[in-house]
């Protein structure tokens, strides 16, 4: 099944361009898509102590022409945006810090029942115990919805509002420059919690059953072959753990699993573009009897392209195995496998005003489930 995301023209009030992303960092089995901005910061930042700050205001406006993704009778509505973000930087000789934290409100034109405001807090850094080795980590903490048109979300004929949840991250890593090596290695926790809900019958519905952690360690070994060019090699752990069986059975939706794969990261001063790419495999086994172990090819793809100093295009492809309620009667698919393609183009207006559009094409491939 597929879907297309559309959000176009997106305005915003910007004291800050482009932030730089190390894209190395293992993956933590649940990603979601972004475009890798590999170029430095523009806007200077205003000094603030050993800080320096990065104040952003966006509002941009989606047109989605089925909402609830329904196969008939579908209602469209126009969504409203409004984030306001803060990012600080440590503006030291060695060692780094970084502290940020926003929130999205969302305003629906003509459903305001879907109206959501989630925010985020969190840090990170590096510790540098020589100028080829350091010590990264971080944590945060996100409050978030679940969007309606995800496959199993109750619609509005069944539940009043979004599935509100909590999701806590952290991560520690060492990374070493040995010669031509680039060195990294590391580890992810996800917490995802989410939130009893109320159906239109003003009954409660129990989401104990959906409270899950994911963990993940990785490693990545790259080769310089030149300032342009370094192949590389990761593989990555994907280990997740549910609180309870799914309410009412004995239903155990545990699972454990691995990512690897081989790719290329790639820089291109004078044409200014950066980026990698990388291809391999991932595989998938399920604790429950009824769920087939999945294995299937694994893939992804980041690139970023400046034309010239006022344009940046984001191009990215990204597949993950994601965790679902579809079900029918008693059966109960395993997860969906998504393949997301996207690209993302920004236009700068004046050095702190851009206009942006994006688009998503997301497949989903439901594991183990007649659909």
């Amino acid at each position: 099944m597929g879907r297309i995301l559309v959000a176009t023209l997106v305005a915003f009030a910007s004291a800050s361009v482009l932030a730089q992303t190390d894209t190395t960092a293992p993956a933590s089995g649940s990603p979601k898509p972004r475009p890798s901005r590999a170029e430095q910061r523009e806007f200077p930042g205003l000094p603030w102590g050993s800080f320096r700050a990065f104040p952003e205001l966006t509002f941009w406006t989606m047109r989605d022409d089925n909402i609830y993704a329904q196969r008939s009778g579908e209602i469209e509505d126009t969504v409203y945006t409004f984030s306001p973000t803060l990012l600080l930087q440590s503006d030291w000789q060695r060692h780094a810090l970084n502290l940020d934290m926003g929130a999205d409100f969302d305003r629906y034109q003509d459903h305001g029942e879907e109206d959501v405001d989630d925010y985020w807090l969190g840090f990170d850094g590096q510790y540098e115990f020589t100028e080829q080795t350091r010590l990264f980590g971080g944590m945060r903490h996100t409050r978030d919805h679940e969007d309606r048109y995800v496959a199993g979300t109750p619609g509005p004929d069944q539940q009043r509002e979004p599935t509100r949840y909590d999701h806590e991250e952290a991560h520690l890593g060492l990374a070493s420059d040995l010669g031509k090596w680039r060195l990294r290695g590391g580890t992810t926790f996800d917490r995802y919690d989410y939130e009893d809900a109320t159906a239109t019958s003003g009954a409660r519905i129990d989401n104990r059953d959906r409270r899950y952690d994911l963990v993940s360690v990785g490693l990545r070994a790259g080769y310089a072959l030149s300032a342009e060019y370094e192949p590389f090699v990761q593989y990555a752990t994907d280990q997740r753990r549910y609180d309870q069986p799914i309410n009412g059975t004995g239903f155990n939706r545990d699972s454990d699993g691995y990512r690897a794969a081989a790719g290329l990261r790639f820089v291109r001063p004078r044409q200014r573009l950066a980026g990698e790419v990388f291809l391999g495999s991932l595989r998938q086994r399920y604790d429950h009897p009824g769920f087939s172990d999945v294995r299937k090819p694994y893939f992804g793809a980041q690139l970023a392209w400046r034309p010239d100093v006022v344009t940046r295009i984001d191009l990215y492809i990204d597949r993950s195995i994601e965790e679902t309620t579809v079900a029918l009667d008693d059966r109960y698919a395993a997860g969906t496998l998504d393949t997301v393609y996207g690209f993302e183009v920004e236009r700068k207006l004046t050095s702190r005003l851009s206009v942006v559009g994006h688009a998503a094409y997301i497949d989903s491939e439901f594991l183990s489930y007649p659909r």
